[in-house]
């Protein structure tokens, strides 16, 4: 009975250890205008990030790690296993440390924890790892931009009516086949627009693709439907082998573009 207690104490220790920082190496006091800021926001479309950390220890062999929960090594650090980037940093000489994070991690969305690290003698003292605060950052998917098209000032109507009858052209100007079980939908592109049009399709070519996506048609000042499709296509084979785990891997990005 004593032994199992013994091994319960030793494993609740252990987990502690692992979820809270620990006490056993020097601190690193972090001064105001840290950047990124605590709870700071970025973007998905930020290919690299800079740091600029003021603090009251200079001259350590210091680096930032990333991680994406808040868990600790026995050292203090941030656990290695939800470690996700690690970059060194450079003491500009009073102890404003600076670099700069480029890893995958800035296009992932979700809630990411940084830790200021380093190796040296702060303030005189013996050597020994020196470990920063813990500091949030939050990555956003980047809002989608849809693709801009100029219609001329003076344009004819086109009709809802001529939009539907375009789409299946357009396919098979495009693609060579005519669609099969086309199903669409189509509404004026803009408030008070009657010279271009959007129309959700679904089809496919009965062959090897499916596709699914947004036809935008443009009536120019010649006459002529200039027509884009948006969306994504996958194979029919893949559709029927993935039908009851899920599709979702089969379809790709596609587009094309068409004058009618």
């Amino acid at each position: 009975m004593l032994r199992r207690l013994a091994i319960a104490v030793l494993a609740s220790a252990t987990l502690t250890l692992a979820l809270a920082p620990s006490a056993g190496a020097g601190d690193i006091t972090v001064g105001p205008g840290v950047k990124p800021s605590s709870g700071q926001v970025v973007s998905t479309t930020t290919a690299t990030l800079p740091f600029s950390i003021p603090t009251n220890c200079s001259g350590l062999s210091a680096y930032v790690e990333v991680a994406s929960d808040v868990q600790y090594d026995l050292d203090g650090t941030l656990y290695s296993l939800v470690t996700v980037d690690r970059f060194s940093v450079n003491d500009l000489g009073n102890g404003i440390y600076e670099g700069s994070a480029s890893g995958d991690w800035l296009q992932t969305p979700g809630t990411y924890y940084w830790q200021l690290n380093g190796l040296g003698s702060c303030g005189g003292g013996p050597l020994d790892l020196f470990v920063g605060p813990t500091t949030s950052i939050v990555v956003h998917s980047a809002p989608v931009t849809p693709p801009s098209i100029e219609v001329p000032d003076t344009v004819a109507i086109l009709t809802i009516s001529q939009a539907q009858a375009a789409v299946p052209l357009a396919i098979k100007n495009a693609r060579g086949r005519v669609p099969r079980k086309l199903v669409r939908r189509c509404t004026h592109a803009g408030s008070g627009d009657v010279a271009a049009a959007t129309c959700k399709a679904t089809w496919n070519d009965r062959v090897k693709y499916a596709y699914d996506g947004t036809f935008t048609l443009v009536l120019d000042d010649a006459g002529n439907i200039v027509t884009r499709f948006d969306g994504r296509r996958a194979t029919l084979k893949c559709l029927k082998l993935r039908r009851k785990i899920g599709t979702r891997k089969c379809w790709l990005k596609h587009h094309f573009d068409v004058t009618l």
